[in-house]
């Protein structure tokens, strides 16, 4: 459990902490998020190509996925699945990004990934006008080779903003790529720059933005009930399934899930935020930051 609160307290940007339900109106979302978006420069012309791209979320809020089996320009860039989604409700926008099975290549330096994930949100706290924003990146299976196919070493620090050098001058590698401003982030997993054989590239793996402007709250007591389904990246349903809410003061209440997937905590304490966390030996799942401002009904998905 130990590492569930450290979770917690890295996701502690992106809370604040009521003892009360908030009732909200009037708030105003943004989001976009896109799994592959690349731009070529060659005699001075520019062509730009997105994949799997939500557009921007209306300021009303919902929810927009999307998803594409590839993206590819020869020579310069293939990939596998790519999905995007972005949501704005109650008091939280958040956007994702994923690609996978990406293959860059800009003048012969290969900069590979099995899986490229990017996370942005935003909330909305008591007597603030903007939203409170954070991001993160997470990726599998990096590898960069020169242009005989030799490795090159990439020490990931972790930090936003990470800057790699390609071999021989081909151009940089930036890992978890942040630009913020007040209440917005952009949260770019990989950013490619770089020229080769006259052409300039500029290539953007997995992009997840949120934005969010608060309106006036007002606070209303009440429990709220978080319930939803542990399955498969199929949709199949996974029993005994471990599921762990966490609480703000680092509480935590734990149940298994049924022959069918599900699991229910009652009486949760409105208007904070938790974590809510899968695990199962055949599995893995990433933690989900949960405002519960009404019931919630979510289905925790394999990795």
């Amino acid at each position: 459990m130990k590492h569930l609160k450290n979770l917690f307290a890295a996701a502690l940007p992106l809370l604040c902490v009521v003892v009360m339900s908030i009732a909200v109106d009037g708030q105003v979302y943004g989001g976009r998020s896109f799994g592959v978006s690349a731009s070529i420069t060659s005699n001075a012309s520019t062509a730009t190509s997105i994949y799997a791209d939500t557009g921007q979320l209306p300021q009303t809020g919902g929810n927009i996925t999307i998803s594409a089996p590839s993206a590819s320009i020869p020579g310069v860039l293939s990939t596998g699945v790519l999905t995007a989604s972005t949501s704005g409700a109650l008091r939280s926008s958040q956007s994702v990004a994923v690609a996978s099975d990406v293959d860059v290549n800009i003048g012969g330096v290969r900069i590979r990934a099995n899986r490229v994930t990017a996370n942005a949100g935003c909330i909305c706290c008591p007597g603030v006008e903007t939203g409170i924003c954070s991001g993160s990146m997470s990726f599998n299976g990096l590898t960069v080779t020169d242009q005989a196919g030799n490795p090159v070493p990439v020490t990931v620090s972790g930090q936003a903003n990470q800057v790699v050098t390609l071999p021989n001058g081909v151009g940089t590698l930036t890992l978890n790529e942040q630009v913020s401003a007040t209440g917005s982030i952009v949260v770019n997993g990989m950013r490619i720059e770089g020229a080769a054989n006259g052409n300039v590239y500029s290539i953007v793996i997995a992009s997840a933005a949120s934005s969010l402007e608060c309106a006036s709250t007002s606070p209303t007591p009440g429990d709220v009930t978080i319930s939803g389904r542990v399955l498969t990246s199929g949709g199949m349903p996974i029993s005994r399934a471990s599921v762990t809410l966490i609480g703000p003061d680092g509480n935590s209440r734990s149940i298994v899930s049924s022959s069918m997937g599900r699991f229910e905590f009652a009486g949760v304490e409105a208007g904070s935020t938790y974590i809510l966390q899968a695990t199962h030996r055949s599995y893995s799942f990433e933690a989900r930051l949960i405002s519960a401002d009404a019931d919630i009904s979510i289905d925790l998905v394999a990795k």
